[in-house]
């Protein structure tokens, strides 16, 4: 499902966080896109949350990092 969230990220191993755009979901995984210089890797597991605009419901989920791209939104 395409969609324009705003998304924060807290890194499992590390405790980072990360407030980013989402902009699909999907049961088979999400697109999230960061800004240029964000180290963000393969492999890497998150915790998720998303707040749904205009609404109560909000969601937390586990993540894996399966690919990245040095393009997108953020860095062109």
């Amino acid at each position: 499902y395409n969609t324009n969230q705003i998304a924060e990220i807290e890194g499992m191993t590390n405790g980072s966080n990360l407030l980013t755009s989402m902009y699909n979901l999907s049961q088979g995984g999400a697109y999230i896109e960061f800004e240029k210089g964000e180290n963000v890797s393969v492999g890497d597991l998150y915790t998720v949350k998303v707040a749904i605009e205009n609404s109560t419901n909000h969601y937390t989920f586990n993540a894996k990092v399966v690919w990245t791209t040095n393009q997108g939104r953020f860095s062109g």
